[in-house]
């Protein structure tokens, strides 16, 4: 009421709820600046699928539809899905807004307060949040730089406890753009199994690879829900397209969680991921694949030959996570290469092994990145 003085008491959900460190630092950019702190490509989306969007508007798709997704785009997820995963049904997806939505509901219909989520560490901040905010705790699983950025048995059995519900996965890495190897995939499957954990793989760089193959959970995993996106691969990161395929109880469960968070995921956008599945776009990905691999490779270069960064290749997504030998935090490190105008996200947004990092993503023009080398360079240099 205008005049009147009130407090507000917000519940303890609300005070798990953290503010992102890279929607902060993208906050924080001056006019000038090169922005490789936000995590998306900047390609336009095919020309189909654009075309695809403009069409279902013009044909007055905008109704409400169902909870799980157009059955259509079902159908089509799951036939690509019958590559890794051989009985795959529309009935095993679920159509969300983004990966983001999906990993909450599975965080809403799986944890349980006191139980434990295994989350990787350097890893995207939101697996943790969505344990916290349901009551569980997350508990970080190493994945050293030492090993290149890659789970350790020793480290995954430790961690492992009575309260452990889930282990979350996130292949190719955000932040890191490492990946899995077929060793790993087992490691985790197979503690899983023994232990009766759910496998929750986020997947959404999986067509971003550079240079070796991408090992997936689907078939590997017994108690597994996959995740997937149309933001990367398509970019469409502001169209929200997202899925989950899991066992069909699951799947059921997800739709009806999607039902009481959005009533049902856009029905205009649904028509253009559809598109976005047909063979007519699969140059465009090889593009997009292409571009961003020599992307990194004049990244890595380049951060390489600046004294005081040191940046391993990657093996896919739009990011590089070098680490650097200056006596600041990753905090006090992004602020000091604003003032030289280059933003980037610090390592400690992802956990505690990501400190003595940034983040830097590649979704910028070529020209932009050779700028921000030079950039980094001056602060490289003002900083010894």
């Amino acid at each position: 009421m205008r005049g009147v003085r009130v407090g507000y008491t917000f519940s303890a959900r609300a005070d798990c709820v953290e503010e992102s460190g890279i929607r902060k630092m993208l906050g924080l950019a001056r006019p000038g600046a090169i922005n490789l702190s936000i995590g998306e490509p900047n390609i336009e989306p095919p020309a189909n699928v654009r075309a695809a969007l403009k069409r279902a508007v013009d044909e007055n798709r905008s109704t409400y539809g169902p909870s799980g997704g157009i059955p259509e785009l079902r159908e089509a997820i799951a036939a690509k899905l019958r590559q890794n995963w051989k009985e795959a049904r529309k009935e095993n997806v679920v159509v969300t807004v983004g990966a983001s939505q999906a990993l909450f509901a599975i965080a809403h219909i799986f944890y349980e307060r006191g139980d434990e989520v295994l989350v990787p560490d350097p890893g995207f901040f939101l697996y943790g949040a969505h344990a916290r905010i349901h009551g569980a705790t997350p508990v970080a699983y190493r994945l050293p730089a030492e090993n290149g950025h890659r789970p350790t048995e020793e480290d995954l059995k430790a961690k492992i406890r009575p309260k452990t519900r889930a282990i979350v996965i996130n292949s190719p890495s955000n932040p890191t753009g490492m990946a899995f190897r077929k060793s790993d995939t087992k490691l985790v499957s197979d503690l899983a199994r023994d232990h009766d954990l759910l496998v929750v793989s986020d997947e959404v760089y999986d067509e971003l690879m550079f240079d070796r193959r991408h090992e997936t959970f689907l078939c590997e995993a017994e108690k597994l829900v996959y995740i997937n996106s149309f933001s990367k691969t398509y970019s469409t990161t502001g169209w929200r397209m997202g899925y989950a395929a899991a066992a069909e109880e699951v799947a059921k469960m997800l739709s009806k969680t999607t039902y009481h968070m959005l009533a049902c995921p856009p029905t205009t956008t649904q028509y253009a991921a559809l598109e976005a599945l047909k063979p007519e776009t699969d140059g465009f990905v090889k593009k997009m694949v292409q571009e961003f691999r020599e992307r990194r490779d004049l990244m890595v270069k380049g951060l390489n030959a600046i004294d005081g960064f040191r940046c391993p290749n990657t093996d896919g997504t739009i990011y590089v996570f070098p680490s650097y030998k200056f006596k600041l935090s990753s905090a006090d490190l992004a602020m000091k290469l604003i003032e030289f105008g280059v933003v980037t996200v610090p390592g400690f947004n992802f956990g505690e092994l990501g400190e003595g990092h940034i983040r830097i993503c590649l979704g910028a023009r070529r020209a932009d990145l050779e700028e921000a080398l030079k950039r980094l360079g001056k602060a490289a240099e003002a900083l010894k």
